[in-house]
């Protein structure tokens, strides 16, 4: 079988951000090993944990490890590995996640065939704790017509666009997880977002993006947030998506309904992102009640605002 090109407008760069790879991660590679799409190539950037083995990996075509010298996050380790993306098509894959083995295959024709298309993604399933399955279909038409359907359909229920198929000329234009003051918490929703501001996005039925979420995944430390680590984390992410609008240029109205409905989704956001009280629900509350707290955050912003981005790897 002959070598598939790099430049294979078909070509794909599966990006994985690993810290501690263990067992999850070979499951994870084994998916990509699995794929019936044959131009991919594998990117992983492994952040430092000293004492860790990596395990024995699948063999994979294609695959190369990337050791980072220091600790940089999730969100620093992903935008490390943009730059490595060398095909014309990439997806950003959790080093614990999985593939369905079609999921390149139909994704990928599915994207070349609409030009006006940033990405096709197909469903989502979540494994281990709280397991549940999500699609949102294709969202189109004018820039703002698409920004008002992602706000509307809640963004963590629509951000399906940060488990797809991306054109890789976006990283150009800027795409990448944005973080100023916090560790990065719904930047890739924001990602979604931002996929939407340059073009449309499709849904592919039959494949999917399988989560697998375990008590002691990196993902469930975000649980265990205070209300004022709260409260820095989501108004980081409000700060940032100033940054997402002012990059794209947007017209006032697009830019004001972009970020107001952000906002607003984020401030209505309740359990372990509530950054209103540490209860359940603050949606009886008076705003007497809440005051300081609706302080507090848009202090936050206003403070994210002047900090320094990190700087670009």
């Amino acid at each position: 079988m002959r070598e598939p090109d790099v430049r294979d407008p078909s070509a794909v760069t599966v990006i994985i951000p690993a810290y501690r790879p263990d067992h999850r991660f070979v499951r994870t590679l084994a998916s990509l090993q699995a794929q019936t799409h044959p131009a991919l190539w594998v990117n992983v950037s492994v952040d430092p944990a000293p004492g860790h083995a990596m395990p024995a990996l699948p063999d994979i075509p294609r695959l190369t490890i990337i050791e980072q010298p220091i600790r940089r996050g999730w969100v620093g380790n992903t935008n490390a590995l943009l730059p490595t993306v060398k095909t014309p098509l990439f997806l950003a894959l959790s080093h614990d996640d999985t593939l369905t083995p079609e999921y390149l295959e139909k994704c990928v024709p599915a994207l070349l065939a609409d030009p006006e298309a940033m990405v096709a993604h197909g469903g989502y399933r979540q494994h281990g704790i709280g397991p549940r399955e999500l699609s949102t279909s294709s969202i189109n038409g004018p820039r703002r017509e698409r920004i008002k359907t992602f706000i509307d359909r809640q963004p963590h229920l629509a951000e399906l666009g940060w488990r797809g198929v991306v054109r890789s000329e976006l990283i150009a234009r800027g795409l990448r997880l944005r973080t100023r003051r916090s560790d990065g918490h719904l930047s890739n929703t924001l990602w979604a977002l931002e996929l939407l501001f340059h073009g449309t996005s499709i849904d592919v039925p039959g494949v999917f993006y399988d989560r697998h979420v375990e008590a002691d995944g990196l993902s469930r430390e975000f649980h265990r947030r205070t209300l004022a680590e709260r409260s820095v984390m989501l108004a980081d992410n409000a700060a940032c998506v100033l940054d997402a609008v002012n990059e794209a240029r947007l017209p006032p109205d697009e830019a004001e309904l972009a970020v107001v409905g952000w906002m607003s989704w984020l401030l209505d956001l309740q359990g372990n992102w509530n950054v209103l009280a540490d209860e359940l629900r603050s949606d009886q509350r008076t705003f007497s009640e809440l005051h300081s707290a609706i302080a507090r955050f848009v202090a936050n912003v206003a403070l994210s605002l002047t900090a320094s981005p990190p700087r670009a790897l």
